[in-house]
């Protein structure tokens, strides 16, 4: 005896349909798709160049990263004159530098105060450069301002600012 087999299934005509907000929606994601393969998404960095009274503050610092990323931070500074730049410090935002999961200076910061972390790096010799290296991992997602000093024999000699998006 054997078993009765089942009917055959029923015909179905195959439709798809959008709310008027799904279709607005359907461009959108599509959009986000395209940046995303064309690496708007994704790490980028710029080289910025400021000239200050008797240095040249030049930074390499992250545009846009992503959550859990890692980046780097490099400021240099260069004694453009001909005689020597006594007590320099690099002054970098707290604020900004908190908002990063995980922060790691080379040097090691000597102080930190309510707004800076603060980095010495001695006298820098006539036409000499010295860098201050940052080793990030990205945090908290959002723009995130950060400011740099760089004091030499107490007077602030270079400053510069600029902003990092970090994407979820």
């Amino acid at each position: 005896m054997s078993a009765p087999t089942p009917p055959a299934p029923p015909e179905l005509k195959v439709q798809i349909r959008f709310q008027p907000s799904q279709w607005l929606g359907l461009p959108i994601l599509f959009g986000v798709v395209v940046l995303a393969i064309l690496g708007f998404f994704g790490q980028s960095g710029r080289l910025l160049t400021v000239i200050g009274d008797g240095v040249e503050l030049t930074l390499q610092h992250p545009t846009r990263t992503r959550y859990g990323l890692h980046e780097q931070l490099v400021i240099q500074v260069h004694n453009t004159t001909q005689r020597p730049l006594d007590a320099v410090e690099v002054r970098m935002s707290r604020r900004y530098i908190e908002q990063f999961d995980q922060y790691d200076f080379l040097p090691t910061p000597h102080g930190i105060d309510d707004q800076s972390f603060i980095v010495s790096i001695g006298t820098i010799p006539p036409q000499a450069i010295r860098q201050v290296t940052i080793a990030l991992t990205a945090n908290n997602a959002g723009e995130h301002w950060a400011e740099i000093s760089v004091i030499g024999g107490g007077v602030t000699v270079g400053k510069a600012s600029f902003s990092t998006w970090v994407f979820p």
